[in-house]
């Protein structure tokens, strides 16, 4: 043994493997937290552990993607998801920048817009004071939204969705 290590441990056997343990036990956490951030452990951890509007909404704001949001009193939001929820059950809201706002008809669900932030954000409102809050609980359809294919498809019925769906026997 060497003269130096046999004056700080006389008789201390495995020594060196319980110093070299520790010392892997401190510095390889840093290196593996360098390697997998911690956005990459939430992505991994919602696509394997959450549901459909969980991954929905994360994918909504990490691709920057515009996405219709209609809540149990038929407001609906479209816009952009800045803050999405992850799988802690006490984080219940979802934060988006809305594009335009509105509701759905009582009668045919028809999407009808009530409301335009674009005059706003072209006044340099700063869009992140425009955001709004919304409870997970209350939403009740998300969908990505795309406003070209959004003009394609009118309504061409005046007869209630739920007349026009066969029910199920």
């Amino acid at each position: 043994m060497h003269p130096v290590w046999d004056g700080l441990f006389p008789h201390v056997d495995f020594a060196g493997t319980g110093l070299v343990t520790l010392a892997l036990g401190v510095v390889a956490p840093c290196l593996v937290n360098l390697v997998f951030s911690r956005d990459k452990a939430r992505e991994r951890s919602i696509r394997k552990y959450g549901n459909n509007l969980l991954r929905t909404l994360y994918e909504a704001a990490v691709a920057e993607r515009l996405i219709s949001i209609t809540l149990d009193n038929r407001k609906t939001y479209v816009g952009y998801v800045t803050d999405a929820p992850n799988l802690d059950p006490q984080d219940s809201f979802v934060r988006l920048i809305p594009l335009f706002s509105g509701y759905r008809d009582h009668e045919t669900l028809e999407l009808k817009f009530t409301t335009s932030y674009d005059r706003l954000y072209d006044l340099q409102v700063d869009p992140s004071d425009c955001s709004v809050t919304l409870p997970v609980p209350q939403i009740r359809m998300v969908s990505f939204f795309q406003e070209q294919l959004y003009d394609k498809f009118p309504i061409e019925t005046d007869q209630p969705i739920d007349a026009a769906i066969p029910a199920a026997g």
